[in-house]
Formats: structure tokens, sequence, C-alpha cells
């Protein structure tokens, strides 16, 4: 009905991009809650951080709009959306055309469409952004497990159960 690409394999792009967004989400929300003590601070802080993604992934504003210093150069690529909705763009658009207003006028290419309207970089293909996306959720998962790791090996932790034993002990001799 609306003109996009039928089969199974943009089918599966899209179940596959679906996946790796929620793989990523999933993995940042686990290094943010193991590296924040209190429950409710750690869902806020994670909340805060998707919602600054979102904002600079290209979906509310374009890229090319974006201020550069901040939001477009370092925050637009860390943002897994921008690896999301490039790549979903892409897989709808590419190698489609579309009637033009004048009947008149030659075809609109999908491509055109994707570089002058939505501003996406067609020199970093679909399958990219989907390795983009799979690596990002392993990179956030390895930032968990040594946030848990370097939180179980602490050697504080040692000395103040020691105390704390040394500390009962004397408690029940006296008593």
């Amino acid at each position: 009905m609306a003109g996009l690409h039928p089969g199974l394999d943009r089918f599966v792009y899209f179940a596959s991009c679906l996946l790796a967004s929620l793989m990523v989400v999933e993995s940042l929300m686990k290094a943010i809650a193991s590296a924040i003590p209190n429950f409710l601070m750690g869902i806020i802080l994670g909340a805060g951080i998707q919602g600054m993604f979102i904002l600079v992934s290209g979906f509310f504003r374009l890229l090319r709009n974006l201020p550069k210093p901040v939001w477009r150069y370092p925050m637009s690529y860390i943002s897994f959306h921008t690896y999301t909705l490039q790549g979903m763009l892409q897989n709808d658009f590419l190698g489609l055309d579309f009637l033009n207003q004048n009947p008149n006028l030659p075809r609109i290419q999908g491509d055109f469409i994707l570089t002058h309207t939505y501003g996406v970089d067609l020199g970093r293909s679909k399958t990219l952004n989907l390795v983009v996306l799979f690596g990002m959720a392993i990179g956030y998962s390895l930032v968990f497990f040594g946030i848990i790791k370097a939180r179980d090996n602490v050697p504080w932790k040692t000395l103040l159960r020691k105390l704390h034993n040394f500390a009962l002990l004397t408690h029940f001799q006296r008593g």
C-alpha cells in the first residue's frame, strides 16, 4: 500500500535491526544500573541518556541541522538510534523510485530522497549500520562486565569485612 519493498530479506533486516537496538538498550541499561547504586537514580539517568540519544539521532532534527561541536560529532555518533534510523531508511528507500507530483517530470529515486530529504550518508551501508549496532551491544555488555568485576574485586571491601568481623568478635567476647 505504501509502495515500499516487499520481500523476506527486507523484513529480516528490519527484525535484525530491531533486535540489535533492543540488545543495545538492554546492555546500556545494565551498565548504568551496575554503576549507579540507587535504583531510581539509575532509571532516571538511563532514561535521560536514551532521550539524549533520540534527540541527536536525526529523527526529530536532521543530522546536518544539528550544531556541530557537541551534538553532531561526538553525540550523534555515540547514539545507536542514528545507526538504526539510517539503516531502516536505507532498507526501505534504496532501489525504489516514486512518482513525481507532476507526471511530466521524471520519477524520483529512493537514493535521491535519502540524501537530499533525510540527509542519510550512503557511504555507510545498511549492513555496516547493523554491524555497528551489534558491536555497540557487545561493547556495552563488556562495560557492564568490567563494572561488575571492578566492584566485586575492590580491596577495601575485604578490609571493611575484616573490621566488621573484628568488631563483632570483640563485642561478643565482652558480652
